[in-house]
């Protein structure tokens, strides 16, 4: 039974489209998920690192992001991967959001062995602690991810990562330890 780590965010949880929402609601953009194009979501608000930072921490205590759901695939592939896998969630987000989070993994399948958390402010260059650490200490051998420094991170950890396509992890230059997917079915192919 191999070891499995899921990330939360647009992974299992649509996270951008109800950002997208709210932060045209509040600030008057016009932002979709094909035009976030970076990880650093200042980047795509243009805006400064630290006000990017607070946007995303306003969102975070928002109703919109206590309200959202996950990807109907995401459902069905983790109930599956949990068939013949030890699965846990590794997440970015901060420790400060544990009930909004909590919330939000009971609405996905109760099969998850824990779930860990690096702390990492929205947009930081550096969180306090990479997501291979944390799979390297639970013997996790695959990640299932949507941010390219994590995946390409774990990939130096020899960790395999399955990277969801996503406009904001593009790049040609992908490892033998990363593999992009473009559906929960194709994760579970890779598998």
């Amino acid at each position: 039974m191999a070891s499995i780590g899921i990330d939360l965010d647009e992974v299992a949880i649509n996270f951008i489209d109800p950002f997208c929402e709210w932060h045209n609601l509040n600030y008057g953009t016009n932002l979709t998920r094909e035009g976030v194009y970076s990880f650093k979501l200042h980047k795509v608000m243009n805006c400064s690192q630290e006000e990017g930072i607070e946007r995303v921490l306003k969102f975070q205590r928002s109703h919109y992001f206590e309200n959202l759901k996950p990807f109907p695939d995401s459902v069905i592939g983790i109930k599956a991967l949990s068939q013949d896998n030890n699965l846990h969630i590794v997440t970015s987000r901060l420790t400060e959001f544990g009930k909004q989070t909590q919330r939000h993994i009971n609405l996905l399948p109760n099969v998850f062995s824990g779930v860990y958390t690096t702390g990492a402010y929205p947009g930081e260059y550096s969180p306090s602690i990479m997501k291979s650490s944390i799979c390297k200490k639970l013997g996790i051998t695959t990640i299932l991810e949507d941010n390219l420094d994590e995946a390409l991170d774990c990939a130096k950890n020899e960790i395999r990562a399955l990277l969801f396509n996503r406009p904001w992890n593009q790049t040609n230059h992908l490892n033998e330890y990363i593999t992009r997917i473009y559906s929960w079915q194709d994760a579970l192919e890779k598998i």
